[in-house]
């Protein structure tokens, strides 16, 4: 058994994620803040700031519902794509079919 699966650890290993928790929220927050003062204060383009590569662009995305909107689906299919929408699986089909398609996904932890 390694050092950080005896129980012992367990609680430090939880104490020093929710403080890394913490610390990544604040962090988010400022490199947030700071994205929104530089895409205020740069104009488009590439920018050599501090060794780094600053890069400022506008994408151009597509509007959905406008497209919707202007080509339905009806008249033009060939625009839309059929996808399985697994709540609708879950609740169409009987569980023990549903199982039959299931597969178990890597461990996973959740601190809360």
């Amino acid at each position: 058994m390694s050092e950080t699966t005896k129980p012992a650890n367990h609680q430090q290993l939880v104490v020093e994620y929710g403080a890394l928790t913490e610390l990544k929220a604040e962090a988010d927050e400022r490199l947030a803040e700071i994205r929104r003062i530089l895409v205020l204060e740069l104009p488009i383009g590439t920018h050599e700031i501090a060794d780094r590569k600053v890069i400022v662009s506008i994408r151009n995305d597509l509007d959905k519902a406008a497209l919707a909107a202007a080509y339905p689906a009806d008249d033009r299919p060939e625009l839309y794509a059929v996808a399985l929408d697994p709540k609708e699986v879950r609740r169409h089909l009987p569980k023990v079919e549903v199982d039959r398609f299931c597969k178990p996904s890597p461990p996973m932890v959740t601190v809360r």
